[in-house]
C-alpha cells in the first residue's frame, strides 16, 4: 500500500572501514600486516540479531551467525577461531535496556559443529555458525537470548567492535503474520465527528505469547508501531496511547483485546471486545480475523468512544 507521510525515520549505518578507522585501538588498519576476524552480524544487525520462528518444525537448525574475516594486504593461512557462549551479556542487556530475554536454555539447543572452526586460507574468508533449536524444551511466552563472543583467533587479530554479539530467538505463535486491515470505523465525540477512515491499512501481529499478539502498523510510522491511522478531514493522524493487544482462546476465538499502552492507558483509553462481532481467526486461504472491538474513553464519552468493525486478511509472514 501507499505510504502516508507521517514520520519516517532512516537509519544510516556507518561504513565499517569509518568505524574501524574512529576505534583503532589495535592499530589494525595502521599496521600494513593485520588481519581482522570478527562476527560480521554485529556490524550488520548490531548488538542483537533477532529470529523469530514458527513453532514446527519442533527441531530446526539455524544458520545463526556469519563469521569473516579480512586480509587485505596479505594472503591469511588457514585461521582457527574459537567462539564462547556468554550469557553475561544477555543479562546486561537486560539491565541497560528494561528487557527480559530469558537466558537460552542448555537442553533447548546444540551445536552441531562445535564452538571451534576454521576459516579456508586467503585474503577474506567466511563461516557460517550453527545452532539447531529444540523447541519442545522452550515455553512461547518467553523471548529467549543466548550471548556469544570471539574469543580467539590462530592468526591476527579479533575486531573489537564485532567481538560479540546477543542472538534473541522468538517462537512465533499462528496467528503471527502481516495482515492487510479493511472496514468501518467512526467516532461519536465531537472532536472524532469529522474522522473518517484511512483504510485499507496494513498491520503486523507479532507474538508475544502462545495465544497473544501486540497489533502494530507496519507501513505508516517509519517503524512498525500500536497505533491506528485515520483522517481528520485534513491530514492523518492518530489516537495517542492506543494500540491493541488480542488474545486468543484455544478454539481460535478473539477472547479479548486490551490497549497495549495501558487497560486505561495514561490517557484513559482502554479496548474492549464488542461481543456481537463474529470474532475468530478463521483458517483458509487466506486466513482471515473478523473482529469488532471499541475504544472507550470514559472522560470523553460514554459507553464508546470508537467502534471498529474490521477483516484481517492474512499477507504472509512478517
Amino acid at each position: 500500500m501507499k505510504l502516508r507521510s507521517l514520520l519516517l525515520i532512516a537509519l544510516v549505518p556507518a561504513l565499517l572501514t569509518s568505524c574501524l578507522k574512529s576505534k583503532d585501538s589495535l592499530g589494525v588498519i595502521a599496521d600494513d600486516g593485520s588481519i581482522s576476524s570478527g562476527i560480521f552480524d554485529r556490524f550488520y544487525y548490531g548488538q542483537t540479531k533477532s529470529f523469530a520462528l514458527l513453532g514446527s518444525p519442533a527441531i530446526e537448525t539455524l544458520d545463526l551467525l556469519d563469521m569473516r574475516y579480512s586480509a587485505p594486504r596479505k594472503k591469511a593461512g588457514k585461521i582457527h577461531a574459537v567462539l564462547a557462549v556468554d550469557n553475561s551479556l544477555v543479562t546486561a542487556y537486560n539491565t541497560a535496556n528494561g528487557t527480559s530475554f530469558v537466558a537460552l536454555p542448555t537442553n533447548a539447543y546444540t551445536l552441531p559443529g562445535g564452538l571451534e572452526f576454521d576459516f579456508d586460507p586467503g585474503n577474506q574468508g567466511r563461516h557460517t555458525f550453527q545452532l539447531t533449536l529444540n523447541k519442545n524444551n522452550l515455553n512461547l511466552q518467553n523471548a529467549y537470548a543466548i550471548g556469544f563472543k570471539l574469543v580467539s583467533v590462530s592468526e591476527g587479530v579479533v575486531d573489537q567492535l564485532q567481538k560479540d554479539i546477543i542472538v534473541t530467538i522468538l517462537v512465533k505463535n499462528k496467528y503471527d503474520g502481516n495482515y492487510a486491515i479493511d472496514g468501518t470505523f467512526y467516532d461519536v465525540s465531537a472532536a472524532g465527528a469529522a474522522f473518517t477512515a484511512a483504510y485499507p491499512l496494513e498491520w503486523q501481529l507479532v507474538t508475544t505469547g502462545p495465544t497473544q499478539c501486540k497489533v502494530q502498523d507496519a507501513v505508516d510510522f517509519g517503524t512498525p508501531t500500536p497505533a491506528y491511522l485515520f483522517w481528520t478531514g485534513s491530514a492523518y493522524s492518530y489516537y495517542g496511547s492506543f494500540g491493541l493487544v488480542v488474545n486468543f482462546d484455544a478454539s481460535d476465538n478473539v477472547a479479548s483485546v486490551v490497549n497495549f499502552y495501558g487497560q486505561p492507558s495514561g490517557n484513559g483509553r482502554s479496548a474492549n471486545l464488542d461481543p456481537s462481532g463474529v470474532n475468530k481467526f478463521i483458517p483458509g486461504s487466506p486466513a482471515v480475523i473478523k473482529i469488532k472491538y471499541w475504544m472507550d474513553q470514559p472522560s470523553v464519552v460514554t459507553p464508546h468512544r470508537a467502534y471498529f468493525d474490521e477483516t484481517w486478511t492474512y499477507l504472509g509472514p512478517r
